[in-house]
């Protein structure tokens, strides 16, 4: 193996074991969605690709099977130019070196350019390899189609290339809604809570009058952590705005709170903090970190958001009061049939 041509030919059995190995690798991790949409688009390398990747599952059989022949010939040539106990040597360390470690290199970065450059040929044996391909999926039917379900990468590509296509029944509202859904197990509470320092504190003592009141309302929330003492973070109840109205008699904060406090932890996920508010029917949760500090507070309206995109206005609405809710629909009937009219005359 001191010669030049033996140098080459190493080199050669080497890179074509690891090209394969790649590709073989690769194939499984290219997006079946993202393929599809490339190669819709026009993508010349995606559309010789794509008929492939329909048939991975085969496509994968045919490059181990190209792979195991290589390695053979690879191996018969190396045990004519060395010993037998160097040819086991040698070949056992380039072949974990070029189906181990070359397919994490940079060389998987060019895993479409080469399967579009063998693409035809790859075609073509499958073609004639259909027979022995039937008898397999008898014998294995596991092995018909690596079919592991469709992932989350997946439904995004599909929603992001189907967004505002002709034909689409789907509105940009229920597209955002589908895409928070798709990230709502992601998040953590950290990255939806309110922090500490924009959370307003209500002291157990303070009384209940126009100036807490309208400090309470300029807040924009309307429910709020009640602490013992002022500047502590020792939790005793929660504060509903809703029970401050109406109320004439003087009173203090501790008469009319809810004694029930409920903690979450910053790093669980949101989805996490949906089971716990469903679970002990509390809208309000403080949130500390692991050295159970008080880092910020979460509101079922935060959680809520996350699913459908939108703020939830905190705060009193019209849902409560029947005149407005019938207004309001009446006004939408009237908008309706004025469009509509006006749609006649055209």
């Amino acid at each position: 193996m001191t010669d030049v041509f033996s140098v080459i030919f190493f080199l050669i059995f080497v890179i074509v074991i690891g090209v394969l190995a790649t590709l073989r690798y690769g194939l499984s991790h290219i997006s079946h969605q993202e393929l599809k949409v490339e190669a819709t688009s026009g993508d010349p390398k995606a559309k010789l690709i794509y008929p492939l990747h329909m048939r991975r599952s085969e496509t994968r059989l045919v490059l181990l099977l190209l792979l195991i022949f290589v390695q053979i010939l690879y191996i018969i040539w190396l045990n004519a130019q060395v010993s037998f106990l160097l040819t086991v040597i040698v070949s056992f360390l380039t072949i974990v070196f070029s189906i181990d470690f070359l397919p994490r290199t940079r060389l998987k970065l060019y895993v479409k350019p080469l399967l579009a450059l063998i693409a035809p040929a790859l075609m073509r044996i499958l073609t004639y390899l259909a027979p022995v391909m039937r008898a397999i999926r008898r014998f294995f039917p596991e092995s018909n189609l690596e079919n592991h379900g469709i992932s989350k990468e997946d439904l995004r590509v599909t929603l992001k290339s189907t967004n505002g296509m002709p034909g689409s029944d789907l509105s940009s509202r229920q597209m955002q809604m589908l895409q928070m859904v798709l990230d709502f197990e992601e998040k953590k509470i950290r990255d939806i809570m309110t922090p500490a320092r924009m959370v307003k504190l209500v002291h157990r003592d303070d009384e209940v009058g126009p100036v807490l009141m309208d400090e309470l309302h300029k807040s924009g929330h309307s429910r709020f952590p009640v602490i013992a003492e002022p500047k502590s973070n020792e939790f005793v109840g929660t504060l509903y705005l809703r029970d401050l109205v109406g109320e004439r008699k003087s009173k203090h904060v501790s008469d009319l709170m809810s004694p029930n406090v409920r903690y979450v932890h910053e790093e669980d996920s949101i989805g996490a903090s949906l089971q716990a508010f469903l679970k002990t029917r509390h809208h309000l949760f403080i949130v500390v970190n692991s050295f159970e500090e008080f880092v910020g507070v979460l509101s079922i309206e935060d959680v809520l958001e996350q699913i459908i995109g939108d703020d939830i206005v905190d705060e009193f609405d019209a849902y409560d009061n029947l005149r407005a809710v019938a207004t309001s629909l009446a006004e939408k009937e009237r908008a309706a049939r004025e469009a509509a009219a006006k749609k006649a005359k055209k």
